[in-house]
């Protein structure tokens, strides 16, 4: 089984969602981006034994509690490949967090990096397609499409995959981020 986590983004999102599936829609393109909320991943999916999952979830929630609120910008929208992404700015609040995790998931539960996971790319997926003249497609029609300026990461969600490949993942869950009385400290 495979397992991801991520910074839920979909309800600050949620009109450049619309935007997006009205576009996929019009264009007749299977985008499988639609089939989650979208977020910012913090960890590229990682295989882990079954009997491990309930384990590995209750570790990140664990790491999740220990962290707070925080601001972070995008940069550009761009493509790569079949993919559309909301590609986000350095941010060290970002990094640490990746960092850490993959850390945690090292130490405790032996799981190695990805390749990605070592140059790693903070983005927030809008369209995920089987061919890249159609995600070049999607592109250009979202040229316009407007962008939050800032989000909040507010909610963290994981998530499972039992083959590692598209089309196959849920959220199997969720944890609110604290609040300080500086609420979005940096």
């Amino acid at each position: 089984m495979f397992l991801w986590c991520a910074i839920d983004l979909d309800e600050q999102m949620a009109c450049l969602k619309d935007e997006v599936r009205k576009v996929s829609e019009e264009l007749g393109v299977e985008n499988i981006a639609l089939l989650l909320p979208f977020h910012v991943s913090l960890r590229i999916s990682f295989e882990v034994p079954d009997q491990m999952e309930e384990a590995v979830k209750a570790a990140m929630k664990e790491y999740f509690s220990t962290l707070r609120r925080f601001r972070f910008e995008p940069l550009c929208m761009e493509r790569q490949a079949n993919v559309v992404w909301v590609r986000m700015k350095d941010n060290p609040k970002l990094a640490k967090i990746h960092d850490g995790l993959c850390q945690m998931l090292m130490e405790r539960f032996g799981v190695p990096l990805a390749e990605f996971d070592k140059c790693f790319i903070f983005h927030s997926t809008l369209a995920w397609t089987q061919d890249e003249k159609d995600a070049e497609r999607i592109f250009q029609r979202l040229a316009g499409a407007k962008i939050p300026q800032v989000f909040k990461a507010k909610n963290f969600v994981v998530g499972r995959a039992f083959t590692g490949k598209p089309g196959d993942f849920k959220v199997v869950g969720c944890c609110e981020i604290a609040e300080d009385q500086d609420d979005y400290v940096m």
